[in-house]
Formats: structure tokens, sequence, C-alpha cells
């Protein structure tokens, strides 16, 4: 919880912009090591689903030494790739709220489903997703939050696909959401 229960509405806004503002300032200076030296994050991408104009109007101020960009991840039922900018991807695209800002969206429910499905794919398998190390024990905290959501039935459909989802009674998936943000931003950014 980012403030106690019985918070006003600014003071929700206020602790989210502070740890929006914290967030910024820890990546600042992060570099990926890859082979041949560190590159900087290229991008990050803000969820706001939740305070959005808390959110715009973080982005909008930010002097990050990276692109920030808001994310929203509608439901199948609700996303179409419409207003594109630029060339739409697959289950999500760039468009603009207006009045806002620019924003990455993408289809929660199949990028949640192949999300899930990556981590069942070999380690360095194209469409895969692993984790560092050799002590699973270590990645406990975050493995329960990526099947904390889990997926009870998947229809495809003529105009769209139905997914219907279920949850581990208490438990969260922030982390699930996350990932999913990670890897919509690199698809955006070309990664296939």
């Amino acid at each position: 919880e980012i403030v106690s229960k019985g918070a006003t509405q600014t003071e929700i806004a206020k602790a989210v912009f502070v740890a929006l503002d914290s967030l910024i300032g820890t990546f600042a200076d992060y570099h990926i090591d890859r082979p041949g030296g560190g590159n900087p994050i290229d991008l990050m991408a803000i969820d706001c689903g939740y305070q959005m104009e808390t959110v715009f109007k973080f982005i909008r101020g930010c002097r990050a030494p990276f692109r920030v960009i808001a994310s929203r991840g509608p439901p199948a039922k609700r996303y179409r790739q419409r207003r594109c900018i630029g060339y739409p991807h697959d289950n999500c695209h760039m468009t603009k709220y207006e009045g806002k800002g620019n924003v990455i969206e993408h289809n929660a429910d199949s990028w949640r489903m192949n999300t899930q499905k990556a981590w069942l794919q070999a380690p360095g398998a194209p469409g895969s997703l692993s984790l560092y190390g050799d002590t699973p024990r270590d990645h406990m905290q975050f493995a329960r939050q990526i099947v904390a959501e889990y997926l009870v039935e998947h229809i495809r459909g003529d105009a769209a696909d139905y997914y219907n989802w279920a949850h581990v009674p208490g438990d969260i998936w922030d982390w699930l959401d996350s990932t999913v943000g990670a890897w919509v931003a690199g698809c955006m950014l070309g990664a296939t």
C-alpha cells in the first residue's frame, strides 16, 4: 500500500507522484549488463490505469534520461487498435489520449496469457522468459505473483477472443502486470 487506509485522494496522488519520482531517480544511472558493455534504459512505461491524471502530470514534467510513456492494458473485449500512431504491433499500439498524451495500449488478456506461457519455454528459446541464477527459492515471491491470476478458459472468436481469468484468493499479481508491461514496451521498441 502506498498510503494508509483513509487517505484522501490528494494524499494518494501525492504519494504516487513521489514514488514515481523516486523510481526515475533509481533507474537514472542504471545500465543493463550486456556483452560488450552496458546499455542505458530505452523506455519506461508507467501503467496509467490507476491515478491516470497523476501519471500523465508526472510524465509531462519528468526529466528522465530515457523515454517515459503511459501504458494501458484494456481487456480483450474492449481492446481495439484505433487512432494508431505509427505501425501497430501484435495486440499493442501507440495512441494518444486527448488532452493527456501518448499511451502504449495493449490487449491485456492476450499479453498476460502469452507472458505466462513464456515461462514454460526452455530458457533462451524464442518467445521465452527466464530469471537469473540457479536457486529457484530466490524467486518464489515473484513466481507466486506471476501465477496469482490464471486463465480458466480461452475461446477463439471471429471478432475477438474470450478470456476467463481467476485469482488465487489473497494473492496479488502486480509483478505479472509489470512483466506484461515490460514485454509490451520491448515489443514497441522492436523486440520480437
